[in-house]
């Protein structure tokens, strides 16, 4: 009995002590697949809506989106994707009178899903992003809205 328990103790202790490659970023912590500027490909004929994303660090990455109609921003939020103590946020300042915080509630490699229940609407936000489409999908009580956007080049050749 006595070698058994040592035996588990070997085991877990060796599986503790693993790290893999250390140059490699936890899944759960990689949101660069949103960096850049996108363009929505769904919005209505006479706007035109961007989402901007820059990392600041590891654990921040500030979001900008904006909707242009005939030169003069009719709306504006910026996005706060951060990780406070080992949970990631996104945060949303300029739609509400104080930010609405969203609590990240499940990540694969190039999605995420946030979750705030006391919020009206939105309750959840999904951002995906599959064949250089990125889907941002906003939901609450069977009413959903997707916002799918392409990457936006700036480039003049």
């Amino acid at each position: 009995m006595l070698k058994y328990f040592q035996f588990l103790l070997i085991l877990l202790f060796c599986s503790s002590c693993y790290s893999g490659d250390q140059s490699e970023i936890p899944m759960s912590d990689n949101y660069d697949w949103l960096l850049g500027e996108w363009i929505r490909t769904n919005e209505k004929e006479d706007r035109v809506t961007f989402e901007n994303w820059s990392k600041q660090s590891d654990s921040l990455y500030l979001g900008l989106g904006y909707t242009l109609k005939d030169q003069d921003t009719v709306f504006k939020e910026e996005i706060h994707l951060l990780n406070l103590g080992n949970q990631w946020q996104y945060v949303v300042h300029g739609v509400n009178r104080r930010p609405t915080s969203f609590r990240v509630t499940k990540k694969l490699n190039n999605s995420f899903v946030s979750k705030n229940e006391n919020n009206p609407f939105p309750k959840l936000i999904k951002y995906s992003l599959e064949n250089n489409i990125l889907t941002a999908e906003i939901s609450a009580d069977g009413n959903k809205i997707r916002f799918l956007f392409e990457q936006h080049s700036t480039d003049t050749k």
